[in-house]
């Protein structure tokens, strides 16, 4: 059951975090989309060959949902420690906290492939705390609700 509840929190919260990016990129005509961008940074690796157009292929997504599981597991532990993430404000908190290291991830990645075409870091990090609030708000919401 756990594993169904973890599995059903990673869904929700990847997928409502990138709705809210794919919502600015739209809105800002910036790419925002953080599947999007892992996909325009793997382009950027030496090994491939064809660079491709379409920047909406399964490798960002697979990583993009990788990483966010990985969240969602770390999330449950915190949300099992009561004092920890109990209460709203917590879980906010800790929506803060992921998207600083959220911003420390993406600074890397940037470092190494350089920043893609039409995304502006500052906006993109401003945006990425935002969305990992969306994310971990959903998470503790879907855990509170089967607890």
């Amino acid at each position: 059951m756990v594993l169904l509840v973890i599995l059903l929190a990673t869904l929700m919260a990847t997928t409502l975090m990138t709705i809210f990016s794919h919502f600015l990129t739209r809105r800002m005509k910036m790419i925002f989309n953080e599947a999007h961008l892992l996909n325009i940074l793997f382009d950027r690796t030496k090994g491939l060959r064809k660079k491709r157009e379409n920047h909406n292929h399964i490798i960002g997504w697979s990583v993009h949902f990788g990483v966010g599981s990985m969240m969602a597991i770390a999330l449950y532990f915190l949300f099992l420690t009561p004092f920890l993430m109990n209460t709203f404000l917590k879980a906010l908190g800790w929506g803060i906290f992921a998207g600083g290291l959220g911003i420390i991830g993406w600074l890397l990645l940037f470092n190494v492939y350089g920043v893609p075409e039409r995304t502006s870091r500052r906006a993109f990090f401003i945006q990425l705390i935002f969305a990992h609030i969306i994310f971990t708000l959903t998470c503790y919401a879907v855990f509170r609700s089967f607890s």
